[in-house]
């Protein structure tokens, strides 16, 4: 009996010990716990506020993306603006480069018209100025026999030279008023057998040209030798052309004749109706003018 309790008491104090130590444990297992959980607490807390962070962070970079993606927009457009501007700019300098160029070409285009004017003018005036001496030499020279060469002296003579600078004169109304390329058209005068009805034709092609006036050649006299008696012929031509170019109606100058050479006017259209004229005054018994039948002059041979 004795034992049994003695053995139970073992036992009993066995299972405190064991109690004890276990309620021990527990308390140490509980205050680990409690400590687990405060520092899981604080790392929860920690971790969410991190999370609040890089929530923050990455909201602000998605705001920076979309500023920057905006500001890209922005600078493609300008670029594009920018791309077109410069093209645009660049074909308008090519327009100006093209301008300058087509305008120094009319430059020295009009620079080398000005030169040969120029030229022209100054060709005018030796012309003008050899006429005026030549014509001062004609006036002291003796009176002129017309056909006897002889007398009026060798193809030096001022009466050639007069003949000449007619002929000068003719050509230069002929590139004025008359050629189609006064540049480049050669002289009627350096292929034709009668010079005498060049000039006149050319002088009623220019009065036809300049002042409007119906005025047609029908020359069917032969071709004149002389020099002196082609100036007189010529010049009483142009005097009746002058005055034919002032009459509304269109006419005609025919030129007839194998020695005396007849120059007549007559109406182109109805040949029976006279044109009153008033007709050149010429003091000369080689000349004879007729106004009973409409103007008709007749520049004998001698």
């Amino acid at each position: 009996m004795v034992y049994t309790v003695i053995v139970l008491a073992v036992v009993a104090l066995g299972l405190a010990v064991l109690l004890l130590r276990s309620r021990s444990q527990v308390k140490s297992l509980n205050a680990n716990l409690h400590q687990v959980r405060e520092e899981t607490a604080a790392e929860r807390t920690r971790f969410e506020s991190e999370i609040k962070e890089k929530d923050a962070s990455i909201g602000e970079l998605e705001t920076s993306a979309a500023a920057a993606t905006t500001e890209i927009d922005e600078l493609k457009t300008s670029k594009t603006k920018a791309e077109e501007n410069a093209a645009a700019e660049t074909e308008r300098a090519d327009r100006a480069v093209k301008d300058v160029a087509t305008t120094q070409e009319e430059l020295l285009s009009n620079q080398a018209k000005l030169d040969e004017l120029m030229i022209q003018n100054n060709a005018l005036v030796d012309d003008r100025d050899s006429l005026k001496n030549e014509i001062e030499s004609a006036r002291s020279a003796p009176a002129l026999v017309l056909g006897e060469s002889t007398r009026n002296g060798d193809d030096a003579s001022p009466i050639h030279t007069l003949w000449d600078l007619e002929v000068a004169r003719s050509e230069r109304t002929w590139r004025h008023s008359v050629a189609i390329n006064p540049e480049n058209d050669p002289s009627p005068f350096d292929e034709t057998d009668d010079p005498v009805r060049l000039a006149v034709e050319i002088e009623a092609a220019a009065l036809r040209e300049t002042v409007g006036s119906f005025i047609t050649v029908d020359w069917q006299a032969v071709p004149v030798a002389d020099a002196a008696r082609r100036q007189l012929v010529l010049r009483v031509a142009q005097e009746m052309l002058a005055a034919a170019s002032r009459e509304p109606a269109a006419s005609t100058l025919t030129a007839t004749g194998d020695d005396d050479v007849v120059l007549e006017l007559t109406q182109t259209d109805d040949e029976d109706q006279i044109i009153n004229l008033i007709p050149p005054t010429i003091d000369s018994d080689l000349v004879d003018v007729q106004t009973a039948q409409g103007l008709r002059i007749t520049v004998r041979s001698d």
